[in-house]
């Protein structure tokens, strides 16, 4: 809980560190290394075992590096050695690295997932459309190189442009952090309130919302959810901060959970657009009240990437959409426990596109 402009959790320059069986979570730089950031000469060294570095924060901007440790001033590969140690679900990128340095050394034993950063530059995605001007004619925050080399757009023509924005015909925007597949699920075995939200951000043209997509529960697990009521909702984030303890609703919809469970993508058409500021946070997400001894898991999850901006809601009381704040336990799910380090919720918004998008 820690801020500071580099290093927010340690700071480390011209000397050797050797950090065992540290928990570095929840600081943030206001320029570079979230959790963590070192620098200096060839006789600076950092030396990680044991350690689990998560949830730290740096900005969205293009010079802002390694949510999780920034070691790109570090003099070589060997400077850094990393063992039995997690660094994940941290802003922007879990390691900074200087790429003329190549790798660290390795003690093995480590979990360091990607970040969504799909050509591998080093950059995180989003940062590199929306900080650095990396071409996205689709808006689906991930570079145009990258859909067209996995097959999520065709080139016919090979300009590096995707064919359908090429006639016109950008394929559908959208918010959304996970990768279209649901692994497991979270749920409650108490009475009471369950929300899961998700966090994004409003982007220039894509203001309005006009459905949300949810899938719901997992195979095998709790069927007894399928035709239950849940509250999928819109809220704002009033004084932007990231974080739903203030979050004011703006819409919500009932719908009724429909299977197959963990493989059905949900989409839930507002009554009317939602509009939301470009560049404000805004939160999405469902709310379901679980009955006593019921064991429902209706929260879905993608567990191939972890996410600061999934949050999960639980109070023993039945709150309404509007009262999730009030709620007794708001937390990140990264920050439930380790099973969920690399998780995030399956939830999509889908802005309503200009009528001229089409043509």
């Amino acid at each position: 809980d820690n801020s500071a402009d580099l290093g927010g959790g340690v700071f480390v320059r011209d000397g050797a560190a050797r950090l065992q069986s540290v928990y570095i979570a929840q600081n943030d730089a206001t320029a570079s290394g979230g959790g963590l950031f070192a620098e200096g000469g060839a006789m600076t060294v950092l030396a990680l075992d044991g350690c689990l570095i998560v949830n730290n924060d740096v900005p969205m901007l293009a010079a802002s590096r390694g949510g999780g440790v920034d070691a790109r001033g570090l003099a070589d590969a060997t400077s850094l050695f990393l063992a039995n140690s997690s660094i994940s679900g941290n802003a922007r990128e879990n390691l900074a690295q200087n790429t003329a340095s190549g790798s660290y050394d390795d003690g093995g034993g480590n979990s360091i997932p990607d970040a969504f950063d799909c050509d591998g530059n080093g950059h995180e995605d989003a940062a590199d459309i929306e900080d650095s001007g990396t071409p996205d004619c689709n808006q689906n925050l991930v570079p145009d190189s990258c859909d067209i080399a996995d097959g999520t757009s065709d080139d016919c023509d090979g300009n590096g442009t995707p064919d359908a924005c090429d006639l016109g015909y950008a394929e559908e925007p959208r918010y959304e952090r996970h990768d279209g597949t649901s692994e497991k699920a979270e749920g409650a075995t108490e009475a009471g309130t369950l929300g899961w939200l998700e966090r994004f951000t409003g982007r220039p043209g894509l203001e309005e919302i006009r459905a949300i997509e949810m899938t719901f529960g997992e195979a095998g697990l709790s069927p007894a959810i399928i035709g239950k009521p849940v509250e999928v909702c819109i809220w704002s984030d009033p004084d932007g901060d990231g974080t739903p303890n203030d979050a004011t609703l703006v819409a919500s919809m009932t719908t009724f959970i429909e299977g197959p469970l963990g493989a059905n993508h949900q989409v839930i058409e507002l009554s009317s657009p939602v509009t939301i500021d470009s560049g404000s946070n805004f939160f999405v997400g469902g709310v379901m009240i679980i009955p006593g001894n019921a064991q429902w898991y209706p929260a879905a999850i993608d567990d191939d990437g972890g996410s600061i901006d999934s949050w999960i809601v639980r109070d023993a009381s039945s709150l309404a959409p509007a009262d999730i704040g009030a709620a007794t336990v708001i937390e990140r799910l990264s920050e439930t426990g380790s099973k969920f380090l690399t998780s995030r919720w399956m939830i999509t918004a889908l802005p309503a596109l200009p009528a001229t998008s089409f043509d």
